[in-house]
């Protein structure tokens, strides 16, 4: 039998099976992610790259506000983007996704590019979090 969650070193509990949002269409996500938190979905993996992070916070606040689940009961992850890993821009880029996502804290919260680029390097990018990510080097 496939374990139900795997054990963090720091005793967190994470879900085994998660729903990803990548791609999740606009206008969609938000009943998508509804529908798969009342069908038993513990775990919600998203970004700011995705660009569905507001649309996954309407949906979050909803199955919370109607009691489906309680907060502690289901597992956020959010990622940080390879710009936004200078100290200095870590909080904003947190507190932006807290933001979006409507929430008070995120369970996971990864840097999945490893490396850290300078936004201001980028010609044409005003805000960094829209950066595609073929900008940040592998």
């Amino acid at each position: 039998m496939a374990a139900a969650h795997f054990t963090l070193n720091t005793g967190a509990r994470v879900p085994s099976v998660g729903l990803g949002t990548y791609k999740a269409a606009p206008g969609v996500v938000t009943d998508v992610v509804g529908a798969a938190v009342k069908a038993g979905y513990r775990h919600i993996d998203c970004a700011p790259l995705y660009k569905n992070e507001k649309e996954i916070g309407v949906a979050l606040k909803k199955v919370l506000d109607d009691g489906v689940v309680r907060r502690e009961d289901i597992f956020i992850t959010s990622k940080i983007w390879c710009s936004d890993l200078a100290p200095e821009d870590v909080p904003s880029a947190i507190d932006s996704t807290l933001e979006d996502l409507q929430l008070d804290y995120v369970d996971m919260y990864l840097d999945s590019s490893g490396v850290s680029a300078d936004p201001l390097a980028i010609p044409g990018q005003e805000r960094h979090r829209d950066q595609p990510r073929e900008l940040c080097p592998a």
